[in-house]
């Protein structure tokens, strides 16, 4: 009886490791840690988020699970960027913007037609994830118009709570004057 229980207990151990897939040559094995995202893994590997999402089969990039492993390739392949449409340039002027609260190097230079890595390396800037409010950055780049409209402030949990309240009492939440 103990042999047959533990015959069929090393059965299932042995298929239970033994369907892993393993990571290829030029490859690493990376399991997801809570808290991280594709972009993270890949900045740790130097890697394009394109092509791990490609070598995993990840459609969604905003959605990885902890404790998946992901296969990273570290051959330095990355996908064929797509052919830009031609368009007439316009001439990049250099401008000063102020960094406000919220603003990433990545809206930015989204914002302007630049890159991160133009703006990180005409300002000094070491770490592109870290960047203050009031800090003034020199932008060479074009400013691109806004293609939707302006979202409202949000409001604070509080106010909604106040507005339905006076919908439902029929007084107005805004201060007397």
């Amino acid at each position: 009886m103990r042999r047959s229980i533990l015959l069929i207990t090393l059965l299932a151990l042995m298929l239970a490791f033994g369907t892993t897939a393993y990571a290829q040559a030029g490859e690493v094995a990376h399991t997801v840690q809570p808290g991280e995202n594709l972009f993270r893994i890949s900045l740790r590997y130097n890697v394009a988020m394109a092509t791990i999402a490609a070598r995993n089969g990840i459609n969604n990039w905003n959605l990885i699970f902890a404790g998946t492993v992901i296969y990273v390739p570290t051959s330095g392949t990355t996908p064929a960027p797509a052919t830009p449409v031609p368009t007439t340039p316009t001439p990049p002027t250099t401008v000063e913007y102020i960094v406000k609260a919220g603003d990433t190097l990545s809206n930015i230079a989204r914002q302007f037609n630049t890159t991160v890595q133009a703006l990180a390396q005409l300002n000094n800037i070491v770490n592109p994830n870290l960047i203050y409010p009031g800090t003034k950055l020199l932008i060479s780049g074009t400013p691109t118009t806004p293609t939707h409209p302006a979202r409202p402030p949000r409001q604070h949990a509080g106010c909604r709570q106040l507005w339905k309240w006076a919908g439902r009492s029929s007084v107005s939440p805004t201060p007397a004057r």
